[in-house]
């Protein structure tokens, strides 16, 4: 590869190349924007809005619109934008991953792309990996945008705020969360509607949709809090569009349909006869109807055709049952604690559930968080990283499978099992990382 970079040139450093006459066009204009008041720049922010909601193109605005942010950094929070951060902000305006080292100041990159392309007024979302970076880089970075002109919002967990320098608290009104003092300044609580009204919208992945999902089955355009999307930069991409992403975003409405439908259905499947009129999966758990049983079916409930009109959800129904009398048996896939069906956990999900039960078991090391926690104990994203021995994971997996073991004689609790602790031997019992979230005041 060093020889084909010699013959051909490195690509990336050819795509650089080329964007530092725009560095250089920026840097030139800087000079003059340093003479101009503060009104004066805040006026030329209002007519690059003005002229790209007019239609002017981004891309030709880039420059006034880079040199412009970088001198309204310097006034507020006394940074000024370097050219490698330059560089990122055209990147990222460009719709590309921009990768930088730690301490080369994404946060403040990440303003450049944001504010060109807010000018449109169709609203950019800038998603970040939780609670505490969103609120954080909303009180901090909104100084800038307000200082332009733009406005600023923040979607929490059951809360949403906008960046209004006039609203600073007492001491006495920060204290909140059991202790925990979380700095509340410049930040109004509003409706989620307002918040996704502003020009730029500060939020967690989640938060951002689940509000999708909501909006999506509201019955009501006035219930919608969303507006069109736009645009929007995503910090930790990999984080969110890789390790996040293997998480879905699931959200149900209230069940409609009465029990009586469920014991209809079962007790209409007990006429079908296994792969006559149903085959089964059992890898997928899953059960679907043959043409022999979709003719039987409709025959029982005088229809012409299931699939028609509300058919769908007979279908739905059908296979349900089938599942249910095939698939899954008392005390081996559930269990029946008073009156309530309990799913039992095999396989993979186990582990799953391990993690679930250290989070517990760690979860009071967050009451440091009431005892002036020293930033040196956080990392940058404001989490405490807690180190569990590997042998307590072969504690609970010895129990649980031989709890399965002795219960349920399957010969995949057992493999599972050995496979388990050999991992865990060929790692040297090694200890695993739990990362908790710690909420601490801006600095």
């Amino acid at each position: 590869m060093g020889f084909l970079d010699k013959l051909f040139g490195d690509a990336n450093q050819k795509f650089l190349k080329n964007l530092e006459p725009q560095i250089q066009a920026i840097n030139d204009l800087e000079k003059k924007f340093k003479k101009l008041s503060d009104q004066e720049l805040k006026n030329k922010s209002l007519e690059l809005k003005k002229q790209a909601q007019e239609g002017t193109k981004l891309d030709q605005l880039l420059v006034p619109a880079f040199a412009l942010i970088r001198e309204a950094a310097v006034r507020t929070l006394n940074q000024r934008h370097f050219e490698v951060q330059l560089l990122g902000g055209i990147v990222l305006h460009q719709g590309q991953i921009a990768e930088m080292k730690t301490g080369e100041g994404k946060t403040l990159t990440s303003t450049l792309a944001v504010y060109l392309n807010a000018l449109e007024g169709q609203g950019v979302h800038v998603i970040t990996v939780n609670d505490y970076l969103a609120k954080r880089d909303t009180v901090w970075m909104g100084q800038i945008y307000d200082f332009l002109g733009l406005t600023i919002g923040v979607i929490q967990h059951e809360a949403s705020f906008v960046y209004d320098s006039s609203q600073k608290l007492d001491d006495k009104d920060k204290v909140r969360d059991q202790g925990v003092e979380v700095v509340m300044d410049y930040l109004r609580p509003v409706e989620r509607r307002q918040a996704y009204q502003a020009d730029i919208t500060y939020g967690t992945n989640n938060e951002f949709g689940f509000d999708y999902l909501r909006d999506n089955m509201a019955q009501d355009l006035k219930r919608q809090v969303q507006r069109k999307l736009h645009y929007a930069i995503v910090d930790e991409v990999d984080s969110i569009l890789i390790d996040e992403a293997r998480t879905p975003l699931i959200i149900s409405a209230p069940a409609e349909e009465s029990a009586s439908q469920y014991r209809q259905f079962a007790q209409l499947v007990n006429d079908l006869q296994e792969n006559t009129d149903y085959n089964i999966d059992e890898k997928m758990k899953a059960c679907t109807l043959t043409e022999e049983g979709i003719k039987k079916m409709e025959k029982i409930l005088g229809v012409e055709n299931i699939y028609e009109n509300q058919g769908l959800q007979t279908v739905h129904h059908i296979e349900s049952a089938l599942k249910a009398k095939t698939l899954f048996q008392k005390d081996r896939d559930y269990v029946v604690k008073e009156n309530e069906i309990i799913n039992i956990i095999t396989g993979f999900a186990f582990v799953v559930s391990i993690l679930m039960i250290f989070q517990q078991i760690v979860k009071p090391i967050q009451l440091f968080n009431q005892l002036a926690l020293q930033d040196s104990f956080l990392d940058n994203r404001g989490t405490v990283r807690v180190r569990i021995p590997g042998m307590i994971l072969v504690v609970f997996s010895y129990f649980y499978f031989l709890h399965n073991f002795i219960k349920f004689n399957k010969l995949k609790h057992i493999l599972f099992a050995i496979f388990f602790l050999i991992v865990l031997i060929l790692q040297g019992f090694r200890s695993i990382t739990i990362s908790i979230l710690c909420k601490r005041s801006l600095v």
